[in-house]
């Protein structure tokens, strides 16, 4: 579902199956036991950048930080976003569900974009820590 000009939400499903015929990158999140999003391969996708993370706010009692959202990836997407953002027309996100880990980015990105994230949280369930911490990190430091 598109939600702006430049973001494209998609489930593990919908991004294992879509085509876009202009350049674009895609970020594909998955939960630390799953494999990587087989990605169809498209010819205008410049780059793909996988995470993986467990849609949590927190960790859980006794779970390393690195099996949620944390600073390395915060670095990570705004550097990949940085890098792409006058060379594509479109970012494609992906998480298992399509509903809250891509959505959360997307929101943080089209927030950093200049857009209107509102369409996020009325269409989906963003990730709060996702898009806490990536719209903190790019205000305070533009990464």
């Amino acid at each position: 579902m598109q939600l702006s000009h430049h973001f494209l939400i998609l489930s593990r499903e919908g991004a294992e199956n879509y085509r876009l015929e202009v350049p674009h990158v895609c970020i594909s999140v998955r939960d630390p036991e799953s494999n990587k999003a087989s990605l169809y391969p498209n010819l205008t996708r410049l780059d793909a950048l996988y995470l993986e993370f467990h849609d949590l706010d927190e960790p859980l009692p006794g779970m390393s930080e690195d099996k949620v959202f944390n600073q390395g990836h915060v670095k990570n997407i705004l550097r990949f976003y940085r890098r792409y953002i006058e060379q594509v027309d479109g970012f494609v996100i992906n998480c298992e569900a399509g509903i809250s880990r891509s959505a959360g980015i997307g929101a943080a990105l089209a927030k950093i974009s200049g857009y209107d994230d509102s369409l996020f949280f009325k269409k989906f369930c963003p990730n709060r820590r996702v898009y806490r911490m990536l719209l903190s990190n790019w205000f305070s430091t533009e990464v």
